[in-house]
């Protein structure tokens, strides 16, 4: 068992916007290993509406955009404005608009449908503490990646971000230790797997 990472905290709860069961099913179990004691379900808008004016803002909130479409970027900020303490997205690991925008829109993490049973209750625990088993990257993390996969130097990817090659190093090095390898190619084909880039 995950030891909950709420002491001391008034009751853990979260949010689950989706009308996938089987996210729905997983994503309370991964929840309630980790200690979370309230998991709100929405299954559309309406019911998402109604769990935003009833109750207080939680400790997370998963929003699968297959259910929210195109407003997805404009719930995550009024998530964010709500309190809601973090907020991960799902989305289809072949959606690549709504990965650019969810990315753009400040979400804590950005889970694939495809690899939630693969992850377990591991990445719930991570994304309550602030550990994210994908999506993690910073946005600027996450520019400087796609850059590398197309084969940008160090010197290239400082060019074309406006940044000195020093500050491309340091991310580089966090990008390594964010997802566990340790040169540039394992870089871009953990950050491919894990749909970080596409």
């Amino acid at each position: 068992m995950i030891p909950p990472p709420f002491a001391g905290q008034r009751v853990p709860s979260a949010l689950i916007a989706s009308t996938d069961a089987r996210v729905i099913t997983q994503v309370t179990e991964s929840l309630v290993a980790t200690g979370v004691e309230v998991v709100h379900h929405a299954v559309d808008a309406d019911a998402l509406r109604q769990v935003l004016r009833a109750e207080p803002a939680g400790h997370l909130a998963l929003v699968d955009l297959a259910m929210i479409g195109p407003h997805g970027v404009n719930l995550v900020w009024n998530l964010r404005g709500a309190g809601w303490h973090r907020v991960l997205a799902v989305i289809s690991r072949y959606d690549n608009a709504a990965r650019t925008q969810v990315v753009a829109s400040g979400v804590d993490g950005v889970l694939m449908r495809s690899l939630i049973p693969e992850t377990g209750g591991d990445w719930m625990s991570r994304a309550l503490n602030g550990e994210l088993h994908t999506g993690d990257l910073t946005v600027r993390e996450v520019e400087v990646m796609r850059l590398v996969a197309s084969g940008h130097t160090n010197a290239g990817v400082a060019k074309a971000l406006s940044l000195s090659p020093l500050t491309v190093k340091s991310h580089l090095e966090r990008i390594s230790r964010k997802l566990g390898v340790g040169d540039r190619a394992a870089m871009v084909l953990q950050s491919l797997r894990r749909g970080v880039i596409w």
